[in-house]
């Protein structure tokens, strides 16, 4: 087995993001030095002042509630003076918070006004709306990275004067910590987390608040324990400050590594609108990253070989290539195999579902909870299994091709009018229904009236308001056509297989929907081919010749058709295509 395996390295990695942050803001300061200061201060003096704001009605209640003055007052405060230390405090608290929200306006006008700077300094052209708003976002991101290790260094350089055993307690925490960490990234694969590691990787922001909450607790327990145990004589008010400090500083670090880790992530975005020399790049997925390296043909069929006896019962020779589909972050592999003793070869196909598709394996497997596979062209599942983030599904693949050319239209027309007859069980029709709309529902009056906005002739008025009047009669209409099990990738012909004469099979079924007869019509389809496919679809479905016939079909496609214009805002073709629906007999036979 070949091992695909990507560990980092926490150190290297930690300071090369953190050095690239500072790169970046120097940047923003030589460009712009005052509006950059003056960010800096205003972020500095908004966290500050709101410490200060929760810091001092402390002090005030503590004043207040208490008899005479407490001993750790005594130091600044006489007893005649009381009442004007609590009135004046009070006073303080409330400006310290006024002047947050003053910090905060300025440190936002500081920002647009700097981002606007450093983005013309960087490109020549005129920049767009979302590059300004880019650009502003991550000027303040970075400038509350160093804000906010700024603050920490503040407060820690506080805490270790107010009480050095906390202070030491925290660091030795953080020491422990940051060295667990290192060893999960380093001894784990990141390709493949788990654990811990896996928590690390896809919830950083959660990670960094567990300690950050473990680290102000036993901080809280340092200070606490002295006066529980050891009738220690301290001074309340630091003790109180201390606790401030730490979720304060706690907080500022947790923060800045949070939005560094984001920035970082997002540099090849960032370098172009900062750095006049940088252009801009691609930045591989990480999906593009781990299917490269677990899906490496070597490593590939090595993977095979493990999963396929269990599907064939014996050793086996497999091959496997790669096959062009076309869906994003979903992936196909075509898998030949023939057994030692034998010269037959058996081929399937092996569906690589990224973390982000993985619901459409879920759609599928929901679908065949209900029906039978077999009942519309479905492959037969084989095998299922995990490789690092993406999931697998293993399907029978027939002769191993599509069906040829010159049988696709024939094909087609099968896929279709089976499809249609195969009644839905009512409970996958409910189970559909609770969460989507079908064709009847989708569109409303507030769509319709999207078209007003071309209506530059009487005539087109004209067929606009008769088509408005008849709307209810016409969704009346098309909601009385059945049901059917719709296959989004039924009309393309590599995604159907040959499988003699077994016929075909529809190969994906992850996007599957349920709507009207007709929602979806095989090309160069005339009027009596569709009524021999309807005529069959009734007697199978033991529908009378009233309830689905030509007309019904043709309205629910130029619908379909008309909801697809308006989404598009074609309102010309829309309003052409409203007159042509007007003229369907069983709309005309209908007064509005």
């Amino acid at each position: 087995m070949v091992e695909a395996r990507l560990h980092v390295n926490l150190v290297r990695e930690s300071a090369t993001a953190f050095s690239w942050a500072l790169r970046v803001f120097w940047q923003f300061f030589r460009v712009r030095p005052l509006t950059t200061l003056g960010l800096l201060i205003s972020l500095l003096g908004e966290r500050i002042t709101t410490l200060l704001a929760f810091f001092l009605p402390l002090k005030v209640i503590i004043l207040a509630g208490s008899d005479g003055i407490p001993r750790y007052f005594r130091f600044f405060i006489q007893d005649e003076h009381r009442m004007e230390w609590i009135i004046g405090l009070s006073i303080a608290a409330v400006v310290f918070f006024i002047l947050s929200f003053v910090f905060a306006a300025i440190s936002r006008r500081f920002s647009a006004a700097g981002s606007m700077e450093v983005l013309q300094g960087a490109n020549e052209i005129a920049v767009t709306t979302a590059q300004r708003e880019d650009a502003q976002s991550y000027y303040s991101d970075f400038s509350q990275i160093v804000s906010g290790m700024l603050l920490a260094l503040l407060a820690f350089v506080v805490l270790y004067f107010i009480d050095h055993r906390v202070f030491f307690a925290i660091a030795g925490l953080v020491f422990l910590e940051y060295g667990a960490t290192f060893m999960f990234l380093r001894l784990g694969d990141v390709l493949n987390p788990r654990g811990i590691l896996k928590i690390i990787l896809r919830n950083l922001g959660g990670y960094l608040g567990f300690f950050s909450n473990v680290n102000f607790l036993a901080g809280f327990l340092v200070i606490l324990i002295p006066y529980v145990f050891f009738e220690y004589d301290g001074n309340i008010l630091f003790a109180i400050l201390a606790i401030l400090l730490m979720r304060q500083g706690m907080g500022a670090v947790s923060r800045s590594i949070t939005l560094t880790t984001d920035l970082w992530h997002k540099r090849l975005a960032v370098d172009p609108m900062v750095f006049r020399d940088v252009t801009a790049k691609r930045r591989e997925k990480n999906v593009s990253r781990d299917l490269r390296v677990l899906f490496e043909k070597t490593r590939r069929e090595d993977v095979l070989e493990r999963e396929i006896p269990k599907i064939s019962g014996g050793d086996a020779r497999i091959t496997s290539e790669f096959r062009d589909v076309g869906f994003p972050q979903f992936y196909t592999f075509s898998v030949s195999i023939q057994l030692q003793d034998s010269n037959d070869i058996q081929h399937l196909q092996d569906q690589v579902f990224s973390a982000r598709q993985s619901n459409l394996l879920e759609r599928e497997t929901f679908l065949f909870q209900h029906i039978n596979r077999r009942d519309v062209h479905a492959p037969l599942v084989l095998g299922l299994y995990e490789d690092g983030p993406f999931k697998c599904q293993l399907v029978e693949a027939g002769f191993g091709k599509p069906v040829s050319r010159k049988e696709w239209g024939a094909t087609l027309h099968a896929i279709v009018q089976r499809l249609w007859a195969f009644a839905l069980p009512i409970g996958l029709i409910n189970a559909f229904k609770s969460g989507n709309v079908t064709l009847s529902g989708r569109l409303s009056e507030d769509h319709i009236k999207r078209v007003k906005v071309s209506l530059d002739t009487s005539k087109q008025t004209e067929v606009f308001n008769a088509f408005l009047q008849h709307f209810e009669t016409i969704c009346d209409l098309v909601s009385t056509v059945p049901l059917y099990l719709h296959n989004n990738d039924m009309a393309k012909p590599a995604c159907v297989f040959d499988f003699g004469d077994e016929g075909f099979r529809i190969m994906y079924w992850q996007r599957w929907t349920i709507d009207h007869i007709g929602t979806f019509l095989p090309p160069k389809l005339d009027g009596d081919a569709l009524e021999e496919m309807l005529s069959a679809v009734r007697e199978k479905r033991r529908l009378s010749e009233d309830t689905l016939t030509v007309a019904h079909v043709r309205l629910v496609s130029r619908f379909k058709e008309l909801e697809g214009l308006i989404m598009r805002e074609q309102f010309n073709g829309a309003l052409r295509l409203m007159a042509e629906i007007l003229k369907n007999p069983l709309v005309a036979n209908h007064a509005p």
